[in-house]
């Protein structure tokens, strides 16, 4: 049959070649895949050595002449050498913050010249652009490299200059606020010198973002800016915060997690159990949806339950129905137990 099958294609190549192809379809395709990968190795290897070609070419011209790479006479322009110094620093662990600002690990390849020259320019560098914040237009879980140099230069100098924070002007500090916004993972380890040196820079920053965050939430979507980092890493803040806060929250954010969060900071705060109560006992009245004015009730019934506790049976009188009134009081429930594990 095959032979039969071979001469009568054997006038037409096309035909001979899809008859072969058909027997032995297997050792086509590993032919074939074959010369796709050979091909694609090629290609690579040629990639790999341009890329090594250039990474030299540049390094060399870096080495002769750092400055112009790395400490342009601009000090608001960046370049092209810094940005891409920075990517080196960044693949290395830096315990889950943008960088531990240690320049130093670029020595070994680079050189302590061209290294030094690096952190020079990012130390010149924060103080000259001040990073863009949501409640200005930036853009909201976007970091630009400006942000991230900076901040990385703050970082070298809070590690490596004794009583740096005490020598920075009050717009030099409010610049320092907000990089600190930029960092991951909470507040970066040097916030709490700067707030010791310059307080009202720091609050005014703070509040500002704060303010920003609480007045664009939305029910439907979740916040991850001042409140997740004042909430996660900086309750030595709350004091300082919990005043301002307590008179916004007289128009408290649509969204509960939010509210909840804000709730936390100064029902932790040092703020007197009567200054808490006048805030609660008016919200809790003129709250009408149950999710929101459950975390009322509750922090007002956590500061002063004799009069919460008589005014929430009442709220539950009102509700036309079981499932309402179980709901509330659920929620009230689970909100106290909440705020005593906080």
């Amino acid at each position: 049959l095959r032979r039969k099958l071979h001469a009568l294609t054997s006038a037409s190549s096309r035909l001979t070649a899809r008859l072969r192809h058909m027997l032995h379809p297997d050792k086509m395709i590993d032919h074939e895949w074959e010369k796709e990968s050979a091909k694609w190795q090629r290609r690579r290897r040629d990639e790999l050595a341009r890329d090594a070609k250039s990474r030299g070419e540049w390094k060399e011209a870096m080495s002769s002449d750092p400055k112009s790479h790395l400490f342009p006479p601009d000090p608001k322009r960046l370049t092209n050498s810094q940005s891409y110094m920075y990517r080196e620093l960044s693949d290395i662990d830096n315990g889950g913050k943008w960088s531990d600002g240690d320049w130093r690990k670029l020595v070994p390849e680079f050189g302590m010249n061209v290294a030094s020259c690096f952190r020079d320019g990012a130390v010149r560098y924060w103080r000259h652009k001040r990073p863009k914040l949501l409640s200005e237009g930036g853009d909201d879980g976007k970091y630009p490299f400006s942000s991230l140099f900076g901040l990385f230069g703050l970082t070298v100098e809070s590690v490596e200059k004794s009583g740096w924070a005490d020598d920075l002007t009050e717009d030099e500090a409010q610049t320092a606020a907000s990089y600190a916004l930029q960092e991951l993972n909470g507040f970066p380890l040097w916030l709490p010198a700067l707030y010791i040196a310059h307080p009202h820079a720091v609050i005014e920053v703070l509040t500002q973002e704060l303010d920003y965050e609480l007045s664009s939430s939305r029910p439907d979507r979740e916040s991850h800016y001042v409140s997740d980092d004042l909430i996660s890493s900086a309750e030595w803040l709350w004091d300082a915060v919990a005043p301002w806060l307590l008179g916004r929250l007289m128009h408290p954010p649509s969204n509960l997690r939010l509210l909840q969060d804000a709730l936390a900071i100064v029902q932790g705060s040092s703020l007197s159990g009567e200054e808490l109560a006048q805030l609660a006992s008016r919200k809790a009245k003129s709250t009408r949806g149950i999710e929101s004015s459950a975390v009322w009730f509750a922090m007002w019934i956590g500061v002063a339950p004799e009069p919460a506790i008589p005014a929430l049976a009442a709220r539950l009188a009102e509700l036309g129905s079981d499932e309402a009134r179980t709901e509330l009081s659920m929620r009230v429930a689970v909100s106290l137990v909440g705020s005593r594990h906080r």
